[in-house]
Order: structure tokens, then C-alpha cells, then sequence
């Protein structure tokens, strides 16, 4: 439990943060990880008072990953 005492909650949230949004990229690419991880500017956005505290996903990417994953027999729980 040392190491996780020891982590700030800025890092927990940036890191939550970048999950988002690499899971958003995921699903526009429908699955793989050929892509560049993205750069979200969180120091900056928290210095400015601008954080966000989700990364948004439009409902339309959904559909499109949910199609894709249907018409690939890809079992969704």
C-alpha cells in the first residue's frame, strides 16, 4: 500500500483521464492500437481551472463499435 499512499490524485485522475481517452480512440478504430496516444493537456487545463472530468464519446461512435462488433460475431457482455 506504500506506493498507492504515495500517488497524488492529480496523477490517479490524469491517468483515469488518458484511460478514457485511449478506450475512445479504440473505438474508432474498431479495436487494435494503431494510433498515437493522445495529448489531452491536463497540467494545463487544471493550472487554467478548465479540467474536464470525463472524456465524451458520442453516442453515434457507440452504435458504430456495437454494428462493427455484431457483424464480426464478437460476443458483447
Amino acid at each position: 500500500m506504500g506506493a498507492f499512499d504515495a500517488l497524488c490524485s492529480n496523477k490517479l485522475e490524469d491517468v483515469y483521464l488518458t484511460l478514457q481517452a485511449v478506450m475512445r480512440l479504440v473505438l474508432q478504430h474498431l479495436s487494435g492500437n494503431q494510433f498515437r496516444l493522445p495529448h489531452l493537456k491536463k497540467e494545463a487545463m487544471r493550472r487554467a481551472g478548465t479540467r474536464m472530468a470525463n472524456v465524451t464519446c458520442p453516442l453515434a461512435l457507440l452504435y458504430q463499435a456495437d454494428l462493427h462488433l455484431q457483424n464480426h460475431d464478437i460476443p458483447v457482455r
